[in-house]
């Protein structure tokens, strides 16, 4: 059972890490300047994929640190993923040569 958590995140960090090498720069692109009210729109996309690839809930350690991420105690089917995503999105935002100058 300790190889489970050898191979997917425990962490929000760590999801962040595996998850940011595998997305294209124009993917990177196009969520940076996405306005936060639009991060919905990825559940379809990056959502799906984090849920598959992180086995989200069979994955307690990271279904818990989602929820001190959040300061939640108790978290919906989706929320671990937005959460992921939002991270995800905030992280791009300090990553300057991804915005499009307007």
């Amino acid at each position: 059972m300790d190889n489970f958590f050898i191979v997917f995140p425990k962490t929000v960090d760590e999801a962040l890490t595996k998850l940011l090498p595998v997305l294209t720069r124009r993917e990177k692109t196009r969520i940076v300047n996405m306005p936060e009210k639009d991060l919905v729109l990825l559940k379809s996309s990056v959502g799906l994929f984090i849920h598959s690839e992180y086995k989200l809930w069979g994955n307690d350690p990271l279904i818990n640190a989602c929820k001190k991420f959040a300061a939640e105690n108790s978290l919906t089917y989706d929320d671990p993923v937005m959460i992921i995503i939002w991270a995800l999105w905030k992280n791009l935002q300090s990553t300057t040569l991804l915005k499009v100058v307007k």
